[in-house]
């Protein structure tokens, strides 16, 4: 449940008005931060944070089950600038991409609480925070030629990084500021390594070289960022005569 909707707006407006998440199951009202009276003693139970800390959203709703990392049998997290909620009896929320805008993507503030049981006498609360990121693809994009190749000859790659647009639901080609990518070569036999990084250019092209020296896979990683999710490409083998 993500803003943008009026109604959705209306209500979360009303809601943090009070200082107050409604829980998806349950009739009474857990405060966003905890009152004097609920802090006065602190719980014996431990919490250092929540799992996952991070959701890459593309454009299908995705439901997010939230688990505290910790002892405490209650406790609830609130992310309010994008209206998320969750408890130890509901720790599942649904993120939908029709009620994000873009620029819902990043680092947004979340309060974490906690407490030893449910009468709330013996509580405390974690500011932390919460990544939503934006989906990347390289689609079928990649491709490194020639195919096959001579060994030492130069390998060229290339490939479009994309970003999807919440607002439009499709992919944009998308430049990071100071966005690399990173070449990965898989030998026969072996594993994916990272072999060298390439910037990626306008319009989200990348354009990478090597040089040929054995068969094997070649493919692009990127590592992502605050606002944008980590991908990979499609691999590409090529045979060295």
């Amino acid at each position: 449940m993500v803003r943008k909707c009026l109604a959705a707006m209306a209500v979360l407006t009303a809601v943090l008005a009070l200082g107050s998440v409604t829980p998806a199951n349950a009739d009474e009202q857990r405060p966003l931060h905890l009152s004097a009276d609920m802090k006065a003693q602190a719980p014996v139970c431990t919490a250092s944070g929540f799992t996952p800390a991070s959701a890459t959203i593309a454009g299908a709703a995705a439901n997010v089950t939230f688990q505290l990392v910790g002892t405490c049998p209650v406790w609830w997290l609130t992310v309010p600038e994008l209206g998320l909620y969750a408890d130890e009896s509901a720790d599942v929320e649904t993120i939908d991409p029709d009620f994000l805008s873009n620029t819902d993507a990043g680092r947004r503030a979340a309060v974490l609480s906690y407490c030893d049981d449910a009468t709330f006498e013996s509580c405390a609360e974690l500011s932390t925070s919460f990544v939503l990121r934006r989906y990347t693809s390289f689609g079928g994009t990649f491709d490194a030629t020639p195919e096959p190749i001579n060994e030492l000859a130069t390998l060229r790659m290339t490939a479009t990084l994309q970003r999807y647009n919440w607002e439009t639901g499709r992919f944009d080609p998308y430049t990071p500021t100071n966005g690399v990518a990173v070449i990965q070569f898989q030998p026969v036999g072996g594993h994916f390594f990272d072999y060298k990084e390439v910037a990626i250019g306008p319009r989200g092209v990348v354009n990478g070289a090597v040089v040929a020296r054995l068969d094997g896979a070649w493919r692009y990683r990127f590592p992502g960022n605050i606002a944008a999710g980590a991908q990979f490409s499609l691999p590409d083998y090529v045979e060295v005569r």
